[in-house]
């Protein structure tokens, strides 16, 4: 090998060097987490002028306005700025509010936390974050940057934009209806061990006997049809998993009246609670359903021992519910 080309290589070797030692002290400065010490237990989201709120109350997470359930997977996905945010890089420092809209921050989504009505201070790792090492009074969330999943922010009190890791544009469309839990029943189906069930059809019951690969399920009662053949254990399965977990479609505003005559109404005992479940048939929805897709007939409204507040549930569900004794059998 030539004099020439050995310096030629070392050279190629040293930069090589160089460009990686610079990469990886370039990911170490400017890669951030902020997670935070405590659980809050009051969030608010402020956009356009709107404000969704929740709070904890020890137990579950409720709307603040209307003590709605929250469902966890909208708890995770507010929860998702404030207990990991990863900073990926400074993009700038804001000198002037013109500046702003740049990153959509001009109008911005600003997501509070407090415990016990004082802010969350945070943990940083990595590069010190002015503002957001002390205290973390607000996250204000702009627009998400071109390369996808990415989302420009700053903090309350502190004039630089960060470009932090994720999207949190779903966060703009929450209300209070939005984030409602729609799980009403959720119990496991081997749990169930009686079951009343009363239609158009007639009564039928049945009782649960034995434990696991030696259960065994026997028609109890009936009233008003005649008892049919034996039980199919893989028809009564497939009933016991549709009435086992029941979700809404949507809620029912408190005016909306419920039919003298219910459709089916279902009774049962899992674990150590009786269930209850009535669906009623409306007709004509679009008179009584209000801001319902008044292009439906017919819809399917429910009350439940679960809940207080009435809720709809889809036509096929409704369907899968009202089952006659002899849908259930061989």
């Amino acid at each position: 090998m030539t004099k020439q080309k050995t310096i030629l290589f070392s050279a190629i070797a040293v930069l090589l060097l160089v460009y990686i030692f610079q990469v990886c002290l370039s990911f170490e400065k400017t890669t951030t987490e902020i997670s935070i010490k405590d659980k809050p237990d009051f969030i608010s989201l402020e956009y356009s002028g709107n404000i969704t709120a929740i709070k904890n109350n020890g137990t579950q997470w409720l709307t603040e306005k209307n003590q709605y359930p929250i469902g966890n997977a909208n708890v995770n996905t507010i929860m998702a700025p404030l207990e990991n945010l990863k900073i990926l890089e400074k993009v700038s420092t804001i000198k002037s509010e013109s500046a702003l809209s740049r990153f959509g921050l001009s109008n911005p989504l600003v997501i509070k936390a407090t415990l016990k009505n004082t802010p969350l201070k945070t943990l940083t790792k990595g590069k010190s974050i002015k503002g957001a090492s002390k205290k973390l009074s607000a996250i204000l969330i702009g627009k998400p940057s071109s390369t996808g999943n990415q989302t420009y922010i700053k903090f309350e009190g502190n004039n630089d934009v960060y470009l932090a890791s994720g999207d949190f544009s779903a966060l703009l469309s929450m209300t209070e209806e939005s984030l409602r839990d729609k799980n009403v029943i959720s119990v496991k189906k081997d749990e169930i061990v009686s079951l009343q069930v009363m239609n158009s059809d007639g009564m039928w019951a049945l009782e649960k006997t034995g434990e696991n690969e030696k259960a065994s399920w026997a028609v109890k009662n009936v009233v008003g049809i005649s008892q049919t053949a034996e039980l199919d254990s893989e028809k009564l399965e497939a009933y016991l998993g549709e009435i086992s977990t029941i979700a809404a479609s949507g809620f029912a505003s408190d005016d909306v009246k419920l039919p003298i005559t219910s459709e089916t109404e279902i009774i049962f005992n899992a674990g150590l609670k009786t269930i209850k479940l009535t669906v009623y048939k409306i007709e004509n929805s679009s008179t009584q359903m209000g801001r319902l897709a008044k292009t439906d007939e017919v819809q399917y409204l429910c009350t439940s021992s679960e809940t207080p507040y009435k809720f709809y549930i889809p036509s096929y569900k409704a369907q899968s519910l009202k089952k006659s004794l002899a849908d259930l059998s061989k």
